[in-house]
């Protein structure tokens, strides 16, 4: 209907500039109404109009199409269970040499579940809904275990830095020495990946991305 309004306006305003200098032209169909005057005017009305009616149209159907989005969207959501998950940002566990701001933009996704079940290509919508529910769409990482954050967040230090590190004043009552192999352990155990920008990306060293590999190479050769 938009299209037909907007074709109407188009040829409002064409008879409209005609009709300034030739209104003569539309003596058969105005009669005496075929002044530059009287095709102004009627034709000027039904340029306003038709623009008008073409904007009203053109909302609804923007409002139709959001409202369907929003549907589908809605319906996509319902049909994904969403595993119990806890946001850990401003918590204890977090380097206080870490901002609040930065806390809270870096947001980090405990999931309290069981990963191993729930498929990549559905993890990576669990991760949108719950990135934007909790506002954490421009930065969110997700981690199985609660070691793998602090892993990720500096709470474990690797003690192979220890001199240097003591040297310049130590680290912080929150933060702990650890070998730098037990660290990269688990971060590769427990974190499973990032949510940034509207895109989840798995890490390929994580403990979830190489089963899953695994499991679906295992599907081929069967």
């Amino acid at each position: 209907m938009d299209v037909i309004f907007f074709i109407l306006f188009l040829a409002s305003m064409v008879a409209f500039v005609i009709g300034v200098f030739k209104p003569n032209i539309f003596s058969r169909v105005l009669g005496n109404y075929a002044t530059r005057k009287g095709t102004a005017t009627i034709f000027g009305l039904a340029f306003v109009a038709f623009f008008m009616m073409f904007g009203i149209t053109t909302e609804s159907q923007d409002t139709a199409n959001d409202s369907n989005l929003l549907a589908q969207t809605q319906q996509k959501e319902s049909d994904i269970e969403i595993p119990q998950y806890k946001v850990l940002r401003k918590t204890e566990h977090i380097s206080t040499r870490m901002s609040d701001d930065q806390a809270d933009y870096f947001g980090a996704v405990l999931i309290e579940a069981d990963v191993t079940e729930i498929p990549p290509q559905e993890f990576t919508e669990i991760a949108r809904v719950i990135a934007e529910k909790e506002h954490l769409d421009n930065s969110a990482s997700f981690y199985s275990t609660e070691e793998a954050y602090r892993a990720d967040y500096s709470v474990y230090v690797p003690e192979e830095n220890k001199d240097q590190i003591e040297q310049a004043g130590g680290i912080e009552s929150n933060q702990e020495y650890l070998p730098q192999a037990e660290i990269d352990r688990l971060l590769d155990e427990g974190y499973i990946g990032s949510f940034e920008d509207g895109e989840f990306i798995m890490s390929p060293s994580s403990a979830y991305y190489m089963l899953n590999q695994n499991t679906t190479a295992s599907k081929n050769e069967g």
